[in-house]
């Protein structure tokens, strides 16, 4: 079998993880910075998957393969389990062994779930983003995702 395993379907459930990475994420950042979120911080941070709609000829994947974080307390992630070979050929790139694409994003889903986490908070304290903010809302999220993922959530 070897890595055979990774690929075996609903290995991972990814609705789960990002649930518990949003419930973590919410209680550390509450015990952490509580009084400087205050209010903003929102416990109600719900995960939603991102369902492909299959469609070669509307050539979607590339948007749906990443983690977005929509208002204040929405995170729409990827679930490896219901991709196809067009979504597989789009992250082969970046992930060019197909029987561990469903590992890398378990891996990548504790980082990124933080980040975007982040960008909900900041979506309630700073409004929507737009053209004029959205690279320092991006670097903001970039470093402290690092330092919380890294230092604080380990």
């Amino acid at each position: 079998p070897g890595e055979d395993i990774l690929d075996t379907p609903g290995l991972f459930n990814y609705q789960s993880i990002a649930e518990n990475l949003i419930r973590k994420g919410v209680e550390h950042l509450t015990l952490r910075y509580g009084t400087v979120l205050g209010d903003v911080l929102d416990p109600r941070v719900q995960a939603y998957p991102i369902v492909p709609l299959d469609d070669p000829a509307l050539d979607l994947a590339r948007y749906e393969v990443n983690f977005q974080a929509a208002g204040t307390n929405m995170i729409i992630y990827p679930d490896a389990n219901l991709f196809s070979a067009q979504h597989v050929a789009f992250v082969s790139d970046t992930m060019p062994i197909p029987k561990r694409i469903k590992r890398d994003y378990y891996l990548s889903s504790s980082y990124a779930i933080l980040h975007e986490l982040l960008h909900c908070l900041q979506y309630k304290a700073m409004g929507p983003t737009s053209t004029e903010n959205i690279w320092p809302k991006e670097f903001f999220c970039l470093f402290r995702t690092d330092a919380i993922s890294l230092r604080d959530f380990s």
